[in-house]
């Protein structure tokens, strides 16, 4: 699989409007609620569920070091050992020591896109610690990127421990990792990552005849209850049926 046509795909699948191959519209309306549990992928097939769309990690650092590099995803690396002090959980396998290796697991067979990042810190300092995103291959081939949360903080926030990077793009795989420096000032310090995803693999699709992309049709929600009511409404109302 070409991982640049899927993520090329995936953008064109926007969060927030889009078509059909037939011309038609999709999108939800204001009853989107009622497409829980399996309603949506009954009514529109490779579709991701509305309420199956974040990964939330969540990131403690206990000391000594400061700052300690905890490393998130690296399905390929086995097993993967964080520094002394650091544990790395994720809330949507069950949140216990186990959760992180069973997304890392996810990853080998079945990689997704990642759109849109919720970045909750105990203390905005924290903020000027660069993510580095690596993508290393089996060849010795190695793709690093920074990501600067810095560039979301504004003096207009009212809260200035959360930042909302609704552009935060990454095609997860197994060669992906992310590098978290978190600091340590004497107390545990705990990060929650909130991330997206915009598109899917699930391979057991193809044991059906069907497509093994999942694509995102649902708009991002933003928080706000006045911004969303808004953005669910401007989303067209034809689900194809």
């Amino acid at each position: 699989m070409n991982m640049q046509d899927f993520y090329l795909e995936a953008a064109d699948y926007s969060n927030y409007s889009g078509s059909d191959l037939s011309g038609g519209n999709y999108g939800m309306g204001p009853e989107s609620s009622y497409f829980a549990q399996g309603g949506l992928e009954a009514a529109m097939q490779n579709v991701v569920e509305p309420l199956d769309r974040t990964l939330t990690f969540r990131v403690t650092n206990a000391g000594p070091s400061n700052p300690a590099i905890a490393i998130l995803f690296d399905g390929n690396v086995t097993p993967l050992v964080q520094p002394a002090g650091v544990t790395v959980t994720v809330a949507e396998t069950g949140g216990g020591a186990n959760s992180h290796d069973q997304v890392r697991t996810e990853t080998l067979g079945n990689p997704f896109v990642i759109q849109g990042l919720r970045y909750f810190v105990g203390t905005a300092t924290q903020y000027a610690n660069a993510f580095t995103i690596q993508k290393r291959f089996p060849t010795g081939k190695l793709l690093q990127y920074l990501w600067q949360p810095t560039n979301y903080v504004s003096p207009t926030n009212l809260n200035p421990l959360v930042i909302d990077a609704i552009d935060f793009g990454l095609v997860v795989d197994g060669r992906t990792s992310i590098q978290l420096p978190i600091d340590f000032s004497g107390v545990t310090n705990t990060l929650t990552l909130t991330f997206t995803l915009k598109a899917k693999t699930s391979n057991s699709h193809m044991l059906f005849g069907k497509n093994p992309k999942e694509l995102a049709v649902a708009p991002r929600v933003v928080g706000n209850p006045v911004a969303d009511i808004a953005l669910i409404r401007s989303q067209p109302r034809n689900l194809g049926m």
